[in-house]
């Protein structure tokens, strides 16, 4: 069993983005510190789930919610990302030239390069996107990470403006429209065999939480295999709870320091807002491209 979640693999994309541009501070294959994780005990599995529906249809989320941070945000970004208006960590971000309503949720410090991460979801009527602002406590938002369930994959922005966190635990309330959009097509080249994941190579994989089976779609791949270690994967994924009409963001990591598991962690669901994934260590062997 491992005994430290990585961090997400975004602070070393930037990295390798940054050595790519030039740029002056590059990171290399440094390791960063990673946080201890708990994984969640598994109860007895109920009945396998239906097939993955053709559409996610999630309702309108509005809850009052207690984060650990207090994130205020007033910048813009280049290319797909542009303003951003956020406090007490929920407000909008334009997406394509459009503003849709975000909330962040998780906070990542990397303090050997001077970056704090903030994760957030992104939700329109007919789309999800989830966004990563990397703040700099001298220079303020410095990259927006964008990524889309059925549009643009994964890449990365440069940004500026404002970005303060008071570090303390902050209620605020999350408010989401009703969404509804195609389920993603699933991505090739992996496999999952165990006895609480599965994943058969192009299809939507099953996933056993609190003693119920979950379809999930991965949707898009990080390549960290150069990023430190022994390298990963990160299988980004939409889980499906089909008796709450739910659904969840969530990370599977594939690390080849740890063949023989698979790990679930920085997942958050709608229309709770909440993480109904966990972060759990599965025994299961698995193959990448």
């Amino acid at each position: 069993m491992r005994t430290g979640l990585r961090k997400l693999a975004l602070p070393l994309l930037a990295a390798v983005a940054a050595a790519c541009a030039g740029a002056e501070d590059d990171p290399g294959d440094s390791e960063s510190p990673t946080p201890t994780p708990n994984p969640s005990a598994f109860p007895t599995a109920t009945a396998t789930p239906p097939e993955m529906p053709a559409t996610i249809d999630v309702g309108a989320t509005n809850v009052t919610v207690s984060l650990p941070f207090g994130l205020s945000i007033d910048g813009t970004g280049t290319g797909i990302a542009g303003a951003v208006d956020v406090a007490a960590s929920v407000g909008t971000i334009a997406i394509q030239g459009t503003s849709f309503a975000v909330a962040f949720y998780e906070k990542q410090p990397w303090p050997e390069f001077g970056y704090t991460l903030y994760q957030g979801l992104v939700i329109g009527s007919s789309r999800w996107d989830v966004v990563w602002a990397y703040c700099n406590a001298g220079a303020g938002l410095a990259y927006i990470w964008h990524e889309g369930m059925t549009g643009a994959p994964l890449d990365y922005y440069n940004a500026s403006g404002t970005c303060t966190d008071t570090g303390v635990a902050t209620s605020t309330t999350v408010a989401f429209p009703a969404v509804s959009f195609a389920t993603p097509a699933p991505v090739t080249g992996f496999t999952i065999d165990g006895a609480e994941v599965t994943l058969a190579d192009g299809e939507p994989g099953l996933l056993h939480v609190d003693g119920a089976w979950r379809r999930f779609v991965v949707f898009g791949t990080v390549d960290c295999t150069a990023c430190g270690g022994a390298g990963w994967y990160e299988l980004h994924s939409v889980v499906w709870d089909h008796e709450t009409d739910s659904a969840a963001f969530a990370i599977v990591y594939l690390d080849f320091a740890t063949p023989a598991s698979v790990l679930t962690a920085y997942a958050r669901s709608i229309p709770d807002f909440t993480d109904t994934v966990g972060v759990r260590e599965l025994d299961a062997t698995w193959m990448s491209p």
